[in-house]
């Protein structure tokens, strides 16, 4: 299958996931907190059946310093922008986490393009920007450009999330994409419980039902992700994944009867004619 379509696909999947552990959280009035300890057991869990089928490990690449550290440093990353998700979470400013959504895809294009030279071209770089730039027109309000408090927190950890995705890429020549996310995943979650673990986990198997429906779509959409890095590079996966915000609101309108704009049916329109005219000439 042609790794742009199977972006396209990972990226509804993620953004159907997303609606779904939003509307689980709304239904079941628990707080996100605990939902998060939930979804983290299962995407551990289903990543793990998932790492069963492929277990592709280089040992003894591994065992070379750049990558035992670059192992450790990427776990580190992981845990490092899920703790400042907290840190705004308890805060009550999740209206600023927002903008982390929307401009990770900016940043990491960029680091990408400088740490992998070959995925550098003239047609990418005016695709993303293109793209980016119709999402902001789309789904940027006037809160998301002041500054705040909390402004220097929101832009290290958009530079965590994006350094982050651009290190899985390189942790790739070690481990198979469902393998290299299970560790990632597992580790996060572990770190999780032990330094934020909610008083109380729910046992209603309602909520544990729900939210594995929801997950079995995001760690499928996760290691597909992983496989773009592979296939077509950090920058042109993170471009299509630039449909991700619209998809979620879009879903929204639907399924959560939020309101719908036609500038997000527009955005979505040009970023699709971004990814198809790469795709084409690539």
């Amino acid at each position: 299958m042609n790794p742009f379509l199977l972006q396209i696909i990972a990226t509804i999947l993620f953004a159907f996931a997303l609606v779904k552990d939003k509307s689980n959280i709304e239904r079941f009035k628990i707080h996100p907190r605990e939902y998060t300890f939930v979804v983290f057991t299962w995407l551990t869990f289903f990543a793990f059946i998932a790492m069963l089928f492929t277990r592709q490990v280089d040992w003894l690449k591994l065992a070379q310093p750049q990558y035992y550290f670059g192992l450790i440093l990427l776990i580190v990353l992981a845990f490092g922008w899920n703790k400042l998700f907290y840190y705004f979470e308890d805060r009550e400013q999740m209206q600023d986490f927002e903008v982390v959504n929307l401009t990770v895809p900016a940043m990491t294009a960029l680091l990408g393009g400088i740490v992998y030279p070959e995925e550098r071209s003239l047609l990418t770089f005016v695709a993303v920007v293109v793209s980016f730039g119709a999402l902001m027109a789309a789904r940027a309000k006037k809160h998301h450009f002041k500054v705040n408090r909390y402004t220097g927190t929101l832009l290290f950890m958009v530079f965590v999330m994006a350094a982050e995705t651009v290190l899985r890429k390189f942790m790739l020549d070690v481990f198979d994409p469902a393998t290299l996310y299970f560790v990632r995943v597992l580790f996060v979650w572990a770190l999780l419980y032990i330094f934020y673990r909610p008083r109380k986990l729910t046992t209603d198997w309602q909520v544990w039902g729900h939210a594995a429906i929801s997950n079995i779509f995001g760690v499928t959409a996760m290691i597909i992700m992983f496989y773009g890095y592979q296939e077509i590079g950090v920058i042109l996966t993170t471009m299509v994944f630039l449909l991700n915000p619209i998809l979620v609101y879009l879903l929204s309108a639907r399924y959560l009867q939020e309101r719908i704009r036609m500038k997000n049916i527009y955005a979505s329109l040009v970023i699709l004619a971004a990814i198809i005219l790469v795709a084409i000439l690539n």
